[in-house]
This record gives structure tokens, sequence and C-alpha cells, in this order.
């Protein structure tokens, strides 16, 4: 008779554990936006997040021969794209480093695609959980450092604003990135909660979205709180459509009516004085359109591949695109922006096919939130680089990598 081996209870439960704690720690590397710099090329800080650390699971997974998803390799494997180009334009440029580094900031992020395939093959759904609960606790954390190293109502950030610094870290990137990723990630947390699967306590949850209305209000920054608002009615919508168009209005005009008395805190004074400015002169975009206009232009003259990675400033007045569609275009062509953008949208709509698949209000309610949380992330790239932002592209391309196992595991049910 063959033995029979039984799986000790402790064991399991210490599996689990340890499971937990590893997949805990994988999230909060992926959300916490920190960084370290670790070089600098001309002006510009070469800046290590935690998250880049998954880097190396490539190279530990080839050398112990781990069979890889095909389909995110492959799609990872097509972003090689920006090397080649990138190493072309830093030969435009004389050998400069610069194009090459710029290059890999794009093509880097692909190696998330692979970790967020073997992530969900791990752990399959749960990823979300663990990801929207590290995303609420990092909430938490924020408000708990501008409390304690802020002044009064004054936060711990640039002009006294909230969402400055994470304990004594100084937050990764310019303020707006890091809020604007904020408020997009909280779109998962809230997610599960319109789902009845709070990732925290509900009275934590309570808490915790009370602590963002804060950070992200008083961080000034115009497009997190155009995706707090975007979120806002997608939630009221999940919860209740008759609610969604009551509550919205009603929150607009008390808004407006005390709009006068927010604005006297002394924290808005930068923001009013700068709006002001913009007003006179005429552009409430602060120049954004110019920049834009300008960089239409350049691309016209190089549609298919770009500049090369080659900086932006080298061919015109301005630092940045200031938008992320244009500065893929800019910095690699129409070739660029489909490798670039496509698995993104692919994955997305993949998402959004998969959820036919549930039940009536899950179905409806997760296809809501994808959609609002699509819309939001467009509109953050109408406005800013927010894939330039790290910390946001290598949560995006996990979850993409994420998004095409799902759908490879589904196809083969």
């Amino acid at each position: 008779m063959a033995a029979t081996h039984h799986t000790k209870p402790g064991s399991l439960g210490a599996r689990l554990i340890l499971r937990s704690l590893v997949m805990h720690a994988v999230a909060f590397a992926y959300v916490v936006p920190i960084s370290v710099t670790v070089a600098q090329v001309g002006d510009k800080p070469v800046d290590f997040v935690p998250s880049d650390a998954f880097w190396l699971l490539l190279p530990v997974a080839l050398a112990m021969r781990l069979r890889l998803p095909k389909t995110a390799l492959n799609v990872a494997a097509s972003f090689t794209y920006f090397l080649t180009i990138g190493m072309l334009g830093s030969i435009m440029d004389g050998g400069a480093l610069g194009p090459i580094l710029s290059a890999l900031s794009y093509m880097l992020p692909a190696c998330h695609i692979v970790v967020g395939a073997l992530l969900w093959k791990r752990v399959g759904v749960e990823l979300l959980t663990y990801l929207a609960r590290a995303i609420l606790i990092t909430v938490l954390v924020l408000f708990a450092s501008d409390v304690v190293y802020g002044m009064g109502i004054r936060g711990c950030g640039y002009e006294g604003r909230w969402g400055g610094c994470f304990g004594k870290w100084e937050l990764y990137g310019f303020p707006n990135s890091a809020m604007n990723f904020i408020a997009l990630m909280l779109f998962l947390p809230a997610c599960l909660w319109s789902l009845k699967t709070p990732p925290l306590p509900q009275w934590l949850m309570a808490v915790t979205g009370v602590a963002a209305i804060i950070i992200l209000s008083l961080s000034l920054s115009r497009s997190a709180f155009l995706v707090l608002g975007m979120l806002a009615i997608v939630g009221f919508l999940a919860f209740s459509r008759l609610w969604a168009f009551a509550a919205v209005p009603i929150l607009g005009i008390a808004v407006t009516w005390s709009i006068d008395h927010i604005l006297a805190f002394p924290i808005f004074t930068g923001l009013v004085l700068r709006m002001r400015a913009a007003i006179a002169g005429g552009d409430i975009t602060t120049g954004r359109v110019d920049i834009w206009g300008e960089t239409l232009d350049l691309i016209s003259m190089r549609p298919f591949f770009g500049y090369m990675f080659q900086f932006f400033s080298d061919f015109s007045q301005y630092g940045t695109p200031h938008q992320q569609i244009l500065e893929v275009f800019f910095k690699a062509g129409l070739f660029g922006a489909i490798i670039y953008l496509g698995p993104v949208v692919i994955a997305w709509s993949l998402a959004y096919r998969m959820a036919a698949l549930l039940a009536g209000r899950k179905r409806k309610t997760i296809r809501l939130y994808l959609t609002g949380f699509f819309a939001a992330c467009f509109t953050s790239m109408l406005v800013l680089p927010i894939l330039s932002y790290a910390t946001m592209a290598n949560v995006v391309f996990m979850l993409v990598g994420a998004a095409l196992q799902a759908r490879t595991e589904e196809k083969k049910q």
C-alpha cells in the first residue's frame, strides 16, 4: 500500500502566514511612493523606487529555469524597442548617456508585466486585496506624517502642502505626480468596498477615506482633486444612481458656497496667487497649451520613431511636454506609443470582458470602476506624464501582466 502523506496543520498555517507576509511586503513595495537617488545625469536624478527591486526576479527566474508566462513574456519583450532607439539616440547625441537611461525608464517597467503574471499565477485575485490594503495603510501613514511633521493645518510638503512626506522620507517625484498616483490607486479599495469585500474593517475604511480626502484636498494638486471627484461620482453610481444624481449637485453647491472661506486658509495662499496670475495673463493652463502646441509641431517632424529619447529641452525652451501621450510620441514615436500604451488598453479591455463572467451586481460594479479608473488614468495622462512616475508605471504594468495571466487561465478552463 502506498504511503499517504499528510500536511501538518501547524506547517500549513505557518506557510499561509509566510505567504501573507511576503505578499503584503510585495504590495507595499509597489505602492509606497518613496525613492532613493542613485545617480545624477546632468541635472536629472536617477531614482530607485522599492518596486524596482523586482527587476531582479527575472534573471533569478531564468537562472532557476522557471517556466515564465509566455503571453506576458512576449509582450514584455516588445519593450526592447525602447532600448534600441535609445542607443540610436545616444549615438545621434554624440554618445550621451541620457537617452539610454531615459529609454531604460521606458523598457524596465516591462519586467513588471512578467512579475504581475507570476503573482496572479501564485495568488490569483487575492493580489488585488493585498494591493488595496497596502494603499490604504499608505494613506494612513501619509496622514499621520502630515499631522506629526507638519505645522498645524500646514502639512510637511512643499509650501505647507499635505502629502509631502512618508514618515521622515520625502515623497518621490513632484507633489502632483505622487498625489495623482494615490488618488488613482484609491479606485481599487473603493471597488472592493462597493463589492462588500473591504480589505480593512469598515470603520478603518471610513477613517482612511476621510484621511485621503483631507490629504488630496490640501495637497493643492488640481489633477489629484479631479481624479478624487471622478472616484466620488463612480462611488455614488455604484452605491445608488439616485444618490449620485442627488448628492453630486448638493456637494457642488456646498463647495461653491463655502469656497471663499476655504481659500482664506493660509495653506491656499500660493495656489490662489498662481491662479490669479494665470487668469490675469489669460491662460488658466499656466502655459501648458503653448507647450503642447510646440510638442505637436516637433512630433509632426519625426512621427514614427520620435526623437529617440533625446532630451526635450534640447529641442524646446521648455523642460517637458507636461503630458504623457505627447511625451511618449516625442520620445519614441508612433511605434513606441503603440508598444507602450497598447498593453494598457488591451489589459483594461480584457478585465472588462472577464467581468462578464460574474453575477449581475458584481459585474456592473466592477465594470463601472474599471471604466472610471480608465477614464481617470486617461485624464491624468492629458495633464501630466503620470506613467513617467516610476511607482505608477510599475503598478500599472504589473496589473497588465496580471490581466494577461487571468485571461490565459480563463481560456484554459
